[in-house]
């Protein structure tokens, strides 16, 4: 049980991640222009 909830929290923190990189993305895109 510890296991699920484990990998369920490690797929959240790679979802997290890649949302901060894409949101990081977007911002020095904006500053770029």
């Amino acid at each position: 049980k510890m296991t699920r909830l484990k990998q369920a929290k490690e797929e959240a923190d790679r979802e997290i991640a890649q949302y901060r990189a894409h949101m990081d993305a977007e911002f020095q895109k904006k500053i770029a222009e």
